[in-house]
Order: C-alpha cells, then structure tokens, then sequence
C-alpha cells in the first residue's frame, strides 16, 4: 500500500489526479477521483498502452507504463516521470504558451508538436484527446525538445455515438488532422492571451 499526500499532487483532470511517487521520484501515479460513475480512465489507458505497445515498434513518443498499485487513494496506474535533463519535471504545452516567463524556445515547440502531430497522423495512433495539457515537452542537456504524451486513452476513450474513427482508418486519421490543427490553434490562443 502506497500512501498518498494531496500536496504532492502534480496535475488534476476533471476526472483523475496525477501523484509523485512518494517513494520514487522518477514515477507518478494516477489516480481515479471517488465518487465518479464515468468509465475509468485509468482502465482506459491502460488498454491503449498496451494495444500501442502490441501494434507499433517505436513507442519512443509515450510514456512508459507500469501497470496497476494499490493506494491510500484507491487503486493508481504508475507512470515514469517524464523530467529535463536538470532534474525538473517537464512541463506540459499548456504550461508552456501560458507562461510568459517561460524559458522555451516557443518557436522550436511549436516545430517539436508539429513533428509529433505528423508522426501520430503518419502512423495513425489514436490520440483523439489532443490538447495542451496531455502533451509535456522534454528538454535534453543539448537543447533539444522531445514531445510526449501523457494522456493515451486514446481509442478506448472515443465519444463518437459511433466510434467510426476507432476503427475505420480513413476516418481516424482525418479525425486526429482535426485535432492536431485544433492542438495548434488552441498552442496560438494561449500565447496571444500571455501578450
């Protein structure tokens, strides 16, 4: 049994929480909010991890997933860390274009999401929740940018009365170039409303 504190919450969604690992700081955990009837998003993703895992050999674009554990907050699904090479915990691209103290390169972001968006379009993974806070932006010690994401229900997550896009090809992949523009425009809104 993991124990939980509530002031080392990293992130919160409208339905789960995102703990540091108490015990390991290079892991988080997820956990679902009680009292929620909504399928569980940690179930989710974790069926579309391991779909990604099975279907595709360069899953270098996730972040790795560790499976189930038991917490003080109920049951979590723990996940590496994602941090720079300083040590800080990266931070995700809603952080990014609101902060206007921001200490990145926004032009090479905005190049480092768009490479992201083709690659996910290309392969066609199904990350039908693309916004600016699913995504963290990895800074390495030669200033370079890696995009990740963070949120991967991906598939198992569809709100379409009918999940066409889930599993008719042509339809995913129109539905993730939708996103992705939505992703960018969403990336520009915020830094004109920093300005």
């Amino acid at each position: 049994m993991i124990i939980l504190d509530r002031k080392t919450i990293l992130a919160e969604g409208k339905t789960r929480q995102c703990y540091l690992h108490p015990e390991d700081e290079s892991k988080v955990i997820k956990i679902v909010k009680q009292n929620l009837s909504s399928m569980d998003g940690n179930e989710q993703e974790w069926k579309h991890y391991r779909f990604l895992k099975n279907r595709f050999k360069d899953t270098s674009f996730l972040v790795k997933c560790h499976g189930f554990v038991e917490t003080s907050m109920g049951k979590g699904l723990i996940f590496d860390c994602t941090r720079d090479h300083d040590r800080k915990i990266s931070r995700t691209l809603l952080d990014i274009v609101s902060n206007s103290e921001s200490r990145y390169d926004v032009a090479r972001v905005f190049s480092v999401v768009d490479s992201f968006c083709c690659f996910i379009i290309e392969n066609n993974i199904q990350f039908f929740d693309l916004n600016p806070g699913n995504i963290v932006i990895k800074v390495f010690s030669d200033g370079s940018y890696k995009a990740f994401a963070v949120d991967i229900k991906g598939r198992y997550a569809n709100c379409e009365f009918i999940p066409i896009s889930t599993y008719i090809p042509f339809f995913s992949r129109k539905k993730l170039e939708r996103r992705s523009r939505q992703l960018m425009e969403r990336m520009q809104s915020h830094l004109k409303q920093r300005q």
